[in-house]
């Protein structure tokens, strides 16, 4: 269960730095992670209650594929902070049921664009429980002196449909916003059966988010995009569903600012693409060759074992429970 209250974030101590975003995993572990993961919930959004939900990532599994590449992605930037050996031994496989956290659309769409984060706080004495710690990055912002002030309209992007209110002016029933500082604690009375979302994950995304805070800043923005551009290649643009995700959001947020025009825009972003379609090619090529080594019978085998154990898993869940539903805890 999660329950919640609100807190300042300098009154929680913050454990650990670390942390990366969510996106599209298709591994069969992965699959069947975003299945069963939701009914754990209620099959609601863990932060605002609302039925409607994705189940998304909290670690890219893609961006994991390319640690020790040189490709352009949110690793290269997370060198500079963690010893290269912590993330080369970064791993999801095993794991894949604590790296789903259900999300409404709208949440989900917010945390993927790194306007807000959670921060990740270990229970000091109970190992079945963890907190997290809602935080606005426009207002963290303004705590370390960067941006300008986050106006009203984020915090009326999310609402807590679980912390109802009768408003004194209309009498008409509302929800409360999820505002900066609050916290969540979530439960489970089953860790192996139903273990709650993996410390270690949450951290990574979230000291990944505070980096691309500091990133999309102007001087940050300057300082990558500032020189000349790369040369035209030639020919058209790959397809832009081949776009980093973190890519595409500084290329945003340096045209608004300014430092890249229109024209600078298009040749970064064409660069770009051509560099993670190629990465792209080779990963499917290594695979094939991996496929082509095992031979036709061992993926028929593999197909026939991943299928009898989804129907198994699927006879478990008619009678699974939820284990980690959402409810509201007022904290003086």
């Amino acid at each position: 269960m999660a329950t919640w209250s609100n807190k300042p974030p300098e009154d929680v101590e913050q454990t650990g730095t670390s942390g990366l975003g969510g996106a599209e995993a298709r591994s069969n572990a992965d699959k069947n992670a975003q299945r069963r993961v939701p009914s754990w919930y209620g099959r609601q959004c863990s932060l605002t209650g609302v039925s409607v939900f994705d189940a998304s990532h909290i670690v890219d599994v893609q961006a994991v594929n390319c640690i020790g590449e040189e490709s352009l992605t949110v690793w290269r930037y997370l060198r500079m902070f963690w010893p290269l050996q912590k993330i080369e031994a970064f791993d999801i496989i095993g794991e894949e049921l604590r790296n789903i956290l259900p999300l409404e659309p709208t949440a989900h769409r917010l945390w993927d664009r790194n306007r807000f984060g959670l921060r990740p706080i270990p229970h000091p004495e109970n190992p079945s429980s963890i907190y997290i710690q809602f935080v606005w990055f426009d207002h963290y912002h303004n705590t370390i002196g960067l941006g300008e002030s986050g106006g009203e309209s984020i915090d009326k992007d999310l609402h807590d449909t679980r912390r109802e209110f009768v408003d004194s002016a209309t009498q008409k029933l509302g929800c409360e916003h999820v505002a900066h500082g609050d916290v969540y604690e979530f439960r489970t009375t089953s860790p192996t059966r139903n273990p709650l979302p993996q410390l270690r994950f949450l951290q990574l995304r979230f000291a990944i988010q505070k980096l691309f805070v500091g990133v999309k800043a102007a001087g940050s923005l300057e300082h990558i995009f500032g020189g000349e551009p790369p040369e035209d290649t030639g020919g058209p643009s790959p397809d832009e569903s081949f776009m980093p995700r973190d890519w595409a959001m500084m290329l945003e947020e340096a045209r608004r600012l300014g430092i890249l025009d229109e024209r600078n825009e298009k040749l970064w972003r064409k660069s770009i693409l051509e560099k993670a379609r190629r990465d792209y090619l080779q990963e499917m090529a290594r695979r094939q060759e991996l496929m082509d080594e095992m031979g036709p019978e061992s993926g028929e085998e593999e197909k026939q074992e991943q299928q009898e154990e989804e129907e198994e898993q699927e006879e478990k869940e008619e009678d699974e429970v939820a284990e980690v539903q959402p409810v509201r805890h007022d904290q003086n």
